[in-house]
């Protein structure tokens, strides 16, 4: 693999100091973890599962961990096409989720189908001139009824996903998941969807064990899910509310993403199944090809000096950076590509550049009332708010203090959310 030859020294700098280290302490956690649990096998999934993947063949060299390591080419958008018409209206709570800058096309494109049957669902709905409308949360949440009420859109994304299966589960299959071995899956987290996803498709290719997943951090778990077969390094979903506070999963999923595009679908050529990429390459590559290589050659020398990293030496590390970055690191990687939808056609920067009355439309008061539906109108929202408000530069403290606020009232609430899926 080639990698860029001149390092830009904000990357080079940050992933000496940060970005390797937390790579090292998590994917020390998972090898160990895996090895406690008797675990023969470990798929990385892409692409936040790129560089935990590479750090892993690092940490196996010379058989210092018994695990078989495999990158796996996948996507929420790639497994959850071909398992709507087995989860049948449940398809909803994934295909109807919030999001930054969410509009109708957004939401349909989310079940898999052309352009032109996204504009005949619209109409069917009395929906056309809504389609590029930005929705707020609970607009987004209402369409679950449409969508429901609308039995020839239902039709049409179940067609939609028989036709996808089948190169799914044989990718899936080539890939060694049905075979008689232990295995989990590692990735970034967040709701753990995507291990329920491939659950519901393992089961109906015949697969009777639980699948299992490490994770850096969830927010959530599915409802109904074993939540004994979800584990995370650095936060659950209840607890570690600080952790959550100063850190940033939009930042964490661009700067540790892979070069390569996103897979969409599975086709079969020659025999084999492939991957299908959304786009050829990743719109970061360059970066991420210079992020890797660094983090790479600093995991080496943190294993070579048997370095041990805890996910509280994580957590300051994380703070400053996620939290309060420089104006430097705001400048840097709050340029990167971004986008927080199950597709990447559209996207923006990751910290969006935001002049100060759209920080202050995100301050906790607005954007609560907003989110509960007691308040209309769109808000600017980004992806790394701390990024944007140090990037627009006035009163970065108060903005910082009121994000801070929002997102400790917000997971707060999640917890409760969480509570309640258990009862």
């Amino acid at each position: 693999m080639e990698y860029h030859s001149v390092h830009d020294n904000v990357i080079e700098k940050t992933a000496e100091k940060v970005f390797a280290p937390v790579m090292y302490a998590y994917v020390s956690w998972v090898l160990e973890q895996a090895e406690k649990e008797n675990i023969k096998r470990l798929y990385f999934l892409a692409r936040d599962g790129y560089q935990m993947y590479l750090t892993a063949r690092i940490l196996c060299a010379n058989g210092a961990h018994p695990v078989d390591c495999r990158y796996l080419k996948c996507s929420r958008y790639a497994l959850r096409v071909p398992a709507y018409h087995l989860q049948q209206e449940a398809c909803l709570d994934l295909i109807c989720q919030g999001g930054i800058d969410v509009t109708l096309r957004k939401v349909l494109k989310r079940t898999g189908l052309e352009d032109a049957a996204l504009e005949q669902a619209a109409e069917t709905m009395n929906l056309t001139d809504a389609l590029d409308q930005e929705l707020s949360y609970q607009e987004v949440l209402g369409l679950k009824e449409k969508f429901a009420e609308n039995k020839k859109l239902m039709e049409m994304i179940y067609e939609h996903s028989r036709k996808a299966y089948g190169a799914a589960a044989g990718y899936l299959r080539q890939e060694g998941l049905l075979e008689d071995i232990s295995f989990a899956v590692v990735d970034s987290g967040w709701i753990g969807t995507l291990q329920q996803t491939l659950q519901v498709i393992l089961r109906q290719e015949g697969y009777t064990g639980s699948v299992k997943g490490f994770y850096f951090g969830l927010y959530e778990i599915p409802e109904g899910a074993d939540r004994s077969c979800y584990q995370a390094f650095y936060f659950m979903p209840f607890g570690q509310k600080k952790r959550k506070v100063f850190f940033s999963n939009s930042l964490f999923e661009c700067i540790f993403g892979a070069p390569e595009g996103m897979t969409v679908a599975y086709s079969e050529e020659c025999g084999r199944y492939v991957p299908i990429p959304e786009q050829k390459e990743n719109r970061n590559r360059v970066k991420i090809e210079q992020t890797a290589d660094a983090v790479c050659r600093y995991v080496k020398e943190l294993y070579d000096e048997k370095k041990i990293i805890s996910a509280d030496g994580v957590q300051k590390l994380l703070e400053g950076f996620m939290g309060h970055p420089s104006r430097e690191e705001a400048e840097e990687f709050g340029k990167w590509k971004f986008t927080d939808d199950v597709l990447e056609s559209a996207g923006q920067t990751v910290a969006a550049n935001l002049n100060e009355k759209e920080i202050a439309k995100n301050h906790f008061v607005n954007k609560s009332l907003i989110m509960l539906g007691l308040k209309k109108g769109p808000v600017h929202e980004s992806a790394w708010l701390e990024g944007s408000i140090v990037r627009c530069g006035r009163h970065v403290a108060r903005h910082l203090r009121q994000n801070r606020l929002y997102k400790y009232v917000l997971y707060t609430r999640k917890e409760i959310m969480e509570k309640k899926k258990q009862k």
